[in-house]
């Protein structure tokens, strides 16, 4: 019996979306602690108690640590010729860039949420962020992300609409299983709060750099908000795409070694993919891993799209020189300069092309498969996992990437 039947049988009125937007509404208004903890009582026995049979309700502190480590940079972002914080009113000394930090700030909703669309279009559970913390509710079991009814009629609107089913993840998971996907991503989130507030990743010349500090929280919050978005969009391909691609591009200055033709390679998308493998526990791969390896494999069909076959030798494209001269390029590099192409697209193709870039556009198809936004997701979890692993871009470096 799934959650919608159980939910009519119980005599609740209204689908399923309401009911858990009502849940949603009435935890981030408890005005107090213990109002919250009354309204959680009220919630598991009359609302999702009767729902989700095996559902469980977690609470996830933020430390005041982290708060300050973030506020503080804040702070010193200020300079020593901007206003002292006697200046400002009481309560807005930490306010520089508070309102693009929010998720941060408030329940650490952008750095939660993205893990339970994790195998979108179905969901498992939900964060609802609060100042110091966030509650956390597991369904316990997979739910249907998308309306049954046909009742959006802004459906209709949107690029692309019904061209393209929405795709499903079998999938083996358990109860245990969300709850050690659950307890791994928090514990990855602490080492990456530890490495995004460690002083020596904004260094310039070992003096630290509170501007560089804040480019660097902000981008990492970004990739998180965009996972999130791309995650909860499935009907819109036109959208995850630019999402994607927007995200994909801000990581670059997140690891001197990439650039946005590697993070398009399939060898090295795989050969990351292959890393995570080995990395995660096996329960907690269950819920992460299927997206990653679906954006993967997206990336390969890409390949298909070159459809001239005299231009194809092999493994390999043929393309023109500056001096019209070709050259063999590997289908996976010829794919992911194309894939930057398309990219460029979104800045509206501010130069002119050379003649290799637009015997690339004359060569491909044009199909865009639809789980290549979901290589975000593989580099999401890439960070997450290695978050050690971030080599921030010198200023110097950042353009012309």
């Amino acid at each position: 019996m799934d959650a919608d039947t159980r939910r009519a049988e119980s005599g609740q009125h209204g689908d399923l979306v309401t009911l858990l937007g009502g849940i949603q509404m009435l935890i981030a208004a408890a005005p107090t602690a213990e109002m919250l903890r009354d309204v959680l009582a009220q919630v598991a026995e009359k609302r999702v108690g009767l729902v989700f049979e095996n559902f469980s309700m977690h609470m996830v502190e933020v430390s005041e640590t982290l708060n300050r480590r973030y506020g503080i940079t804040r702070v010193l972002l200020r300079g020593s010729d901007r206003p002292s914080p006697a200046d400002v009113e009481i309560g807005e000394v930490f306010a520089s860039a508070s309102g693009q930090m929010s998720d941060t700030i408030i329940g650490l909703a952008a750095y939660l949420n993205p893990l339970f669309t994790s195998l979108s279009p179905a969901v498992w559970g939900f964060a609802v962020g609060r100042p110091g913390a966030a509650i956390v509710l597991l369904f316990g079991e997979l739910v249907d992300g998308t309306a049954k009814d046909h009742g959006d009629t802004l459906r209709l609107y949107t690029p692309g609409h019904g061209s393209q089913p929405i795709r499903e993840y079998p999938s083996t998971a358990t109860w245990g299983s969300y709850q050690a996907a659950l307890k791994w991503w928090l514990q990855r989130l602490d080492v990456l709060f530890g490495e995004l507030t460690n002083l020596e990743l904004a260094a310039v010349g070992g003096v630290f750099d509170p501007e560089r500090a804040l480019q660097i929280q902000f981008t990492v919050e970004r990739l998180f908000r965009a996972a999130q978005s791309v995650g909860a969009t499935v009907r819109d391909p036109f959208a995850r795409r630019a999402v994607a691609f927007e995200a994909l591009e801000s990581l670059v200055g997140l690891n001197r070694s990439w650039t946005t033709e590697s993070l398009l390679s399939l060898s090295y998308a795989r050969e990351r993919l292959a890393r995570l493998e080995t990395a995660l526990p096996g329960d907690v791969a269950k819920i992460l891993l299927p997206r990653a390896r679906a954006g993967v494999e997206a990336l390969r069909q890409v390949q298909d799209g070159f459809f001239i076959r005299t231009m194809r030798d092999g493994d390999a494209l043929l393309l023109p020189d500056k001096n019209g001269v070709e050259s063999p390029y590997r289908l996976e590099r010829a794919a992911a300069m194309w894939l930057r192409l398309m990219r460029n697209a979104q800045h509206g193709f501010d130069r002119e092309l050379n003649i290799t870039e637009r015997t690339l556009l004359m060569a491909h198809d044009g199909e865009m498969p639809k789980d290549l936004p979901d290589l975000l997701w593989l580099y999401v979890l890439d960070v997450l996992t290695f978050p050690h692993g971030l080599k921030p871009r010198p200023r110097s470096q950042r353009r012309g990437r």
